[in-house]
């Protein structure tokens, strides 16, 4: 409540408040169990700028931390600021869907092997961001783009066998940490 301003309003009824505090509330309500998804529908709606900018920082802070936000809105600022992907709907279609900048400076490389000096360049590397594996195989891993190279041929080397390279983005974000048997081996 300190966070949105809303500490003189502790005894008041949701009735009795504007829009833009009413929002703030149903923020608030959704924040509360520190949610791995959360689902928001015109989330500054109502809100005035500084509460717009503390929502961003808010959510920025959420989304390092990992949790996934899927919203909708109208104010291209805030799906700048926030969103890696953005899919743009008119008269019920998708018109576009753009990828972050930031996305773009990685690429996800699937392969196989499981060798021991293999599996331990994959956890020490300081180029790879994410490394999600199954029992079995494969491994897919996000790496820094610039490094992509490096990165495959050092697997290639160490006796890997790569089966897949994204073009522009990282694909992690679109599995989740038990999707397919996979699980979460390094961040």
């Amino acid at each position: 409540m300190k966070q949105f301003g809303l500490d003189s309003y502790q005894h008041t009824r949701i009735q009795h408040l504007s829009k833009g505090n009413k929002q703030k509330v149903n923020i608030i309500q959704a924040l509360l169990p520190n949610p791995e998804l959360l689902l928001l529908d015109e989330p500054i709606s109502g809100l005035d700028p500084d509460s717009q900018k503390r929502l961003v920082d808010i959510l920025t802070q959420l989304k390092k931390a990992g949790t996934t936000i899927i919203f909708t809105c109208h104010e291209s600022f805030f799906a700048e600021r926030l969103a890696d992907r953005s899919i743009h709907v008119t008269q019920q279609n998708i018109k576009e869907v753009m990828v972050s900048r930031e996305n773009n400076q990685y690429r996800t490389i699937e392969f196989s092997g499981a060798t021991e000096a293999l599996l331990s360049f994959v956890s020490s590397s300081p180029f790879i961001m994410k490394h999600v594996c199954q029992t079995s195989s494969p491994h897919i891993i996000s790496v820094h783009a610039v490094k992509s190279n490096e990165v495959i041929g050092e697997i290639i080397a160490l006796g890997g066998t790569i089966q897949f390279v994204s073009r522009q983005m990282d694909m992690l974000p679109m599995l989740g940490s038990n999707d397919n048997g996979k699980k979460q081996v390094k961040k």
